[in-house]
C-alpha cells in the first residue's frame, strides 16, 4: 500500500477520497444527561452528515457495516461501559482540508479512548467507478 502525506495541500478541497471511519453515533439526552446511541440507520446517517459539516468534508456515497459492542470501565461510574459502534465506508469530498487534516489526527466524536472516531482515508481505486 502506498501513503499519502496527509497535508492541507494534498487534501485540498474539492478532492475526493475513500474513508472507513469507526465511530459511536450518539448525542446526550437532554433530560437524564446519558449518552444515548443513535440506533436508526436514518439517524446515523444525520449523524455523519453533521460531523462532516463540523470536521471539512462532505459524503457522497457510504454504507454501513454492524461492529460489535465495545465494553469499558470507567473509574466515575459503577458498572461496564457500553458503547455502540458503527463502522461506515465510502467517499468523501474535502470541503475544508484544515479542518479535515486536525480529524484525521485527533478522530471525530465520543469514544475516541475506546477505538472509535478513527478516520482513514486513501486515494480512490479505479476500480470504485
Amino acid at each position: 500500500m502506498k501513503t499519502f502525506d496527509l497535508t492541507a495541500e494534498v487534501l485540498a478541497k474539492g478532492k475526493c477520497f475513500q474513508f472507513r471511519l469507526r465511530a459511536n453515533p450518539s448525542k446526550r439526552d437532554k433530560k437524564t444527561r446519558k449518552i444515548v446511541g443513535f440506533f436508526r440507520s436514518a439517524d446515523r446517517w444525520e449523524w455523519l452528515r453533521r460531523q462532516g459539516q463540523q470536521h471539512g468534508f462532505e459524503v457522497l456515497a457510504v454504507e454501513e457495516i454492524p461492529s460489535p459492542n465495545i465494553f469499558g470501565i470507567k473509574k466515575e461510574i459503577p458498572g461496564p461501559v457500553r458503547i455502540y459502534t458503527v463502522l461506515f465506508q465510502g467517499i468523501l469530498r474535502v470541503t475544508d482540508a484544515e479542518a479535515l487534516v486536525k480529524a484525521v489526527q485527533q478522530g471525530i466524536g465520543r469514544g475516541r479512548s475506546y477505538g472509535c472516531g478513527l478516520l482513514s482515508l486513501s486515494k480512490i481505486s479505479r476500480s470504485v467507478f
